[in-house]
C-alpha cells in the first residue's frame, strides 16, 4: 500500500458567479479547486488545500505522458506580466482526462504574481516549455481562498486564529513514515479507488498530540486506521503565536490509502 501526502484535489462545488464563467469548480469534499480549460489539449487549475498550503496551480497536459511520479526542482515559471521565479513541483499522471499534471508550489509570493497575470510560462528540463494563457485568475484565487476557509469552518478550525500564528505546527519526524502497509484496515477487502482521508490533529503546546478528528467521510473502517496511526506516531514541533510562544493550534493531515500497491 502507498500512502502519500495529497496536495491539489478536488472540492465540493460552490455556486458559480457571472465572474467566475470560465472557471469550473472540480468535485469532491475536501480542497478547492477551479479549473479552466486553456486549449491546445491542456487544463488549468488553481487549487490549495484548506489549512495545508497556500494556492499553486497544476497544469494537466493530454497531449503528454509520464510514467513516474516526481518531484520537479528547478522550475522557470514567467508571469505575464509579473517577472520570472524559480519554483518547486511536482509530475505525475492523470487519468481523467488520460495525460499528465505538472504541479507548481508558488509560495508566499506567487499567488499575487499569478493573479494579476493573463498567463505563464513553465519551463523545466523534465517537462519541456509551455506557454498558458489564462482568464480571470485573481477572481479564482479569491474564490479558492474563500472556499478554504468555509471548508476549515467546517472542520472545526479558525481561519483567523491559524493565519495569526507566527509558526504553525510541523512535523518533527518524517511523514511518510507515520504509516504502513499494515494500517491499511481490512486487506481482504480491496477498494477499487484509492481512499483519502483528512484528519485534524489538535496540536498541544508541548508538540504532542491530544485528538485526532477525520473531517471528510471515508469509509467507516478508515477512520480508525488514520486516527490509530496518527495518534501512535504523529510528533510534532508546537505552533507558536505572534510573541514566539508556543501554543496549541490544529494541524491538517491528508492521506490516501492506495490499495493498488497491497
Amino acid at each position: 500500500m502507498s500512502i502519500v501526502l495529497a496536495s491539489l484535489l478536488a472540492v465540493s462545488a460552490p455556486q458559480e458567479s457571472p465572474s467566475q464563467v470560465v472557471w469550473k469548480w472540480r468535485p469532491g469534499d475536501t480542497n478547492c479547486i477551479l479549473r479552466q480549460d486553456v486549449g491546445g489539449g491542456r487544463l488549468f487549475d488553481i487549487g490549495m488545500s484548506p489549512g495545508i498550503e497556500d494556492v499553486g496551480f497544476k497544469i494537466v497536459d493530454t497531449r503528454a505522458r509520464t510514467r513516474e511520479a516526481k518531484p520537479l526542482k528547478g522550475i522557470d515559471v514567467t508571469f505575464l506580466p509579473g517577472g520570472t521565479a524559480k519554483l518547486d513541483g511536482y509530475l505525475d499522471s492523470n487519468k481523467t482526462p488520460i495525460g499528465r499534471n505538472v504541479w507548481v508550489f508558488l509560495g508566499p509570493d506567487g499567488p499575487a504574481r499569478l493573479a494579476g497575470a493573463s498567463g505563464v510560462t513553465v519551463s523545466q528540463s523534465e517537462v519541456g516549455s509551455m506557454e498558458i494563457a489564462i482568464q480571470s485568475p485573481g477572481a479564482a484565487i479569491d474564490a479558492v481562498r474563500a472556499c478554504a476557509d468555509q471548508r476549515l469552518k467546517e472542520w472545526g478550525v479558525d481561519a483567523v486564529a491559524l493565519r495569526a500564528l507566527s509558526v504553525r505546527p510541523t512535523p518533527a519526524t518524517p511523514t511518510e513514515k507515520w504509516f504502513s502497509w499494515s494500517d491499511y484496515p481490512d486487506r481482504e477487502k480491496i477498494y477499487k479507488n484509492d481512499i483519502e482521508v483528512v484528519a485534524r490533529l489538535d496540536v498541544a503546546a508541548d508538540g504532542s498530540v491530544l485528538k485526532c478528528t477525520v473531517v471528510n467521510r471515508p469509509p467507516k473502517e478508515f477512520i480508525p486506521a488514520a486516527c490509530n496511526a496518527l495518534m501512535r506516531n504523529a510528533k510534532f514541533n508546537p505552533a507558536r503565536d505572534a510573541q514566539g510562544q508556543s501554543v496549541a493550534a490544529p494541524f491538517l493531515f491528508q492521506v490516501v490509502f492506495a490499495a493498488y500497491y497491497i
